[in-house]
């Protein structure tokens, strides 16, 4: 099983067949002082992985500063890896996995990550990186 993709977007919404819109994605969040709260933001993973692994697992995203030191509990839920409704050889089972952040809080500049864990294997992190207004317009 491996993370195909990890996006931070304004928002995530339902399309039509079952799409999903992504919209306003970025990886930095400029503030004029620090500490901050980013109000609300939405992670959005891929997940696939082989015919063997169709099933419920176990998703965990934890966010972590640039020590690995967790900020806050780690967001877990289940998700159910799926094969295609209509088999293609080789495209692999898949599912994409929404969470909804509110009240992020960002302690300093600098940089961030959220940690994508399946079943507790790491499949990979999708950077956040915070920076100070008045040091961006330098």
């Amino acid at each position: 099983m491996y993370l195909r993709y990890g996006l931070l977007a304004d928002a995530v919404v339902p399309g039509s067949m079952g799409k999903k819109n992504i919209i306003g994605t970025f990886h930095t969040v400029f503030a004029k002082k620090f500490p901050c709260i980013h109000p609300s933001l939405s992670l959005a993973v891929r997940v696939e992985g082989d015919a063997s692994e169709v099933g419920q697992h176990n998703i965990e995203f934890t966010f972590v500063d640039a020590d690995y030191n967790a900020l806050g509990k780690p967001v877990t839920m289940q998700f159910d890896l799926q094969k295609e409704k209509i088999p293609i050889e080789g495209v692999p089972a898949a599912n994409e996995v929404v969470v909804t952040i509110q009240s992020l809080s960002l302690p300093r500049a600098g940089w961030y990550e959220f940690v994508v864990k399946v079943d507790g294997r790491h499949l990979g992190s999708i950077p956040l990186y915070a920076i100070r207004l008045a040091d961006s317009l330098a």
